[in-house]
């Protein structure tokens, strides 16, 4: 919910208020030029913009640098993020609240709360209307309603009813839809221009609109120019359906047509939810009278120019759109980070643990783990070499479920020894969608290097090497090296070349160990993973956490910048394991489809040997 709020609802927000405040704007200079019409439809533009992330192709590039001015958290959508460790899982599930989170969860109650508000204001309203109108029965009002219904060339079912509870005629209903009339008689001409004013509402979908101007209020609750847009739609709803119908109208038709807003004229200073009251109070119906009075017909140049200024207007906002949005859609944290995934080490080391040769039943064990993520695989090969005469022969077993490397997670497989076994070797992979090892291992035994013949080999106490393959987010969108790992003395890391201010997005998930300032480092961030893996960033130009925070992969986490003992805008990046730096490149990193390759590609993986703790290269 906080990435959606700040990489998709705050952008909306942002463009939905800047088109707004150019509508309003433009509908003031364009007063006297357009009519009521043309300002009411308008601001479907900006509704649609604070809904729809519409944005325009701009060339690639030309957004380079807005991410950080815009979102306030980021990741890079391009690379898939490997799963999180367990500390990493721990952290966050302890962590306490941002000021992020904390924002989204604002944002999330409050819009519940108005939905819930609205729904009921609604509800109550049509309840107390099913309650006490009633259908109308009159013969000749009947007649004029469907010679208005034709005259419009309305064919939807539409109810006529009478309502005590309406002040003022209106249109109300959104999927059943009824005019309700006030239980005081009016003359057959105010009525015929009453019908057809309440017929056009339903016509032009006007209700439609109100709602579409309440949901944006709802989603944008916070944002003074949602309700600015709903307020607008709202006063000039009635103006412009009156422009519609009083266009073709002569001067006597309108003046027939003023004296039934006149005679309409009601009490009620608010229109009840989603209803097109025909005449409220006196304020309103002046300005409706002037404004139909003067209405003329429209030019060729006006309609041009109206067209023109609405399509500037929808080109203007798509390009703030592009603006806010493209940028903050690139910054979202993608799907894959999710804390709650299992880190390939905890699987690679419970099917360690389950492999078990239990030599008083003669048999052979393997336990598959529950948990696998979707299009996942285990590759496992379990071999040996038993005796045979006065020599020796090799076993495998499970040569289908190896060959096809079909493992069923929680599954449990069982096999014969098979004779005096002299060792065993079970090697073992866990294999993510593409195919490439997320982690690996290998379990072996040799009954020459043991002192007497144990009766069980393997379960949780057994020979194990598991070798950790993480699969890294680059730290920038692009990565390329201005300075090699080790290329000088107490360099050990890799500098990548950056703009000034790029997005800095953190490797792995984890937790904030160190931010700060650490002098040649310049401003830097130290993020702990979990099992003796950190990652560092240096040379920045700001931060975005704190010592502390819980971060998922690809979360923007600082600026590029030149802090520090830096030559120019630059990120160094730097791998340890158990306090030890390693070049980054042996942890590889997700490759986007069509990216270029990464820098150090082909370097060994590392070995975590758990007996020893110790580092060496397979």
């Amino acid at each position: 919910m906080t990435a959606f709020f700040f990489s998709r609802v705050l952008p909306l927000s942002l463009t939905g208020a800047a088109v707004s405040a150019l509508i309003l704007a433009v509908s003031f200079l364009t007063r006297r030029q357009f009519g009521s019409r043309w300002r009411y439809y308008i601001w479907l533009v900006a509704l649609a913009l604070f809904f729809l992330p519409v944005t325009l192709p701009f060339p690639a590039g030309a957004l380079s640098g807005v991410s950080e001015a815009i979102s306030p958290a980021a990741a890079v959508v391009r690379f898939a993020a490997g799963p999180p460790t367990a500390a990493a899982e721990t952290a966050a599930a302890s962590a306490p609240l941002s000021w992020r989170e904390l924002a989204a969860l604002a944002w999330t109650c409050g819009a519940v709360a108005l939905l819930l508000q609205r729904a009921w204001a609604a509800l109550r309203f049509h309840r107390a209307l099913r309650r006490t109108s009633r259908p109308v029965a009159d013969r000749e009002t009947l007649a004029l309603f469907a010679a208005c219904k034709e005259e419009l060339r309305v064919r939807r079912a539409v109810r006529l009813e009478r309502c005590p509870l309406a002040g003022t005629p209106m249109l109300v209903g959104l999927l059943r839809p009824r005019v309700l009339l006030p239980d005081a008689p009016a003359d057959p001409d105010a009525l015929r221009f009453i019908l057809l004013h309440e017929l056009t509402h339903l016509k032009s979908g006007d209700l439609f609109y109100k709602l579409a101007g309440l949901a944006a209020c709802v989603v944008h609750w916070f944002n003074p120019f949602a309700w600015l847009a709903l307020h607008r739609i709202n006063a000039l709803c009635e103006p412009a359906c009156d422009e519609r119908l009083a266009r073709p109208m002569d001067a006597d038709e309108r003046r027939g047509y003023g004296r039934a807003i006149l005679g309409a004229m009601g009490t009620v200073r608010a229109a009840p939810p989603l209803s097109t009251p025909f005449s409220l109070h006196k304020e309103d119906v002046k300005r409706r009278l002037t404004l139909m009075m003067n209405c003329k017909k429209s030019t060729r140049v006006l309609l041009a120019a109206a067209v023109c200024s609405a399509v500037l207007l929808g080109f203007v906002g798509m390009s703030i759109s592009t603006f806010l949005i493209a940028p903050a859609e690139a910054a979202s944290p993608p799907e894959s980070s999710r804390l709650l995934a299992p880190s390939p080490e905890r699987l690679a080391k419970e099917l360690a643990g389950g492999v078990v040769f239990d030599f008083e039943s003669g048999e052979l064990r393997i336990a598959i783990p529950d948990e696998l993520p979707d299009g996942w695989a285990w590759s496992i090969h379990p071999a040996g070499r038993a005796a045979m005469g006065d020599g020796a022969m090799s076993v495998h077993w499970f040569e289908a479920e190896s060959a096809a490397n079909d493992w069923r997670p929680g599954g449990t497989y069982t096999a014969p020894i098979g004779g005096e076994l002299l060792s065993y070797d079970v090697e073992f992979a866990l294999l993510d969608g593409a195919g490439r090892e997320r982690a690996a291992g290998n379990l072996s035994w040799n009954a020459g290097e043991a002192a007497s013949a144990p009766a069980v080999i393997g379960g949780a106490d057994g020979p194990t090497s598991i070798i950790v393959a993480p699969r890294l987010t680059p730290p920038l969108a692009g990565l390329t090296v201005a300075a090699p790992f080790d290329k000088g003395p107490g360099h050990k890391g890799v500098d990548y070349r950056a703009e000034p201010g790029e997005a800095v997005f953190a490797a792995a998930d984890g937790t904030v160990s160190e931010a700060g300032w650490d002098g040649a480092y310049g401003y830097r961030v130290v993020l702990d993973h979990g099992d003796g893996f950190q990652t560092l960033y240096a040379h920045c130009k700001e931060l975005a956490v704190a010592t502390g925070d819980a971060v998922a992969a690809g979360q923007r986490i600082a600026s590029a910048g030149s802090t520090g003992n830096a030559a120019g805008p630059c990120l160094h990046f730097e791998v340890r394991l158990n306090g030890e730096p390693v070049e980054p490149p042996a942890f590889s990193f997700e490759e986007a489809e069509g990216s270029a390759p990464q820098p150090g590609a082909g370097t060994p993986n590392l070995v975590k040997d758990e007996s020893s703790s110790t580092l060496i290269e397979d």
